[in-house]
């Protein structure tokens, strides 16, 4: 029972991330990104796309990479999209 709760929860959090998938575009990654200097952490752009205005939903994706480094943009790209 506790597995199939596990499945459950696996399973919903994918589509929860397909959903959030197909509202962010990379346009707005670019515009919530804007100013960003590489290399920096996913907590630092976290933190420069809430001060840009960006949804919270990709705020909260981008924290998820917590310490992780990325060298510039599309690093960052691959993590966003091939994640999903």
């Amino acid at each position: 029972m506790f597995i199939l709760r596990q499945m459950r929860r696996i399973d919903t959090n994918d589509d929860q991330k397909d959903s959030i998938m197909a509202s962010i575009s990379p346009i707005d990654l670019q515009k919530a990104l804007k100013g960003v200097e590489y290399p920096t952490t996913g907590e630092n752009l976290a933190q420069t796309a809430q001060e840009n205005g960006a949804d919270q939903q990709l705020v909260d994706l981008l924290n998820e990479h917590g310490e992780e480094e990325f060298e510039g943009p599309n690093e960052v790209s691959r993590a966003v999209f091939e994640s999903a």
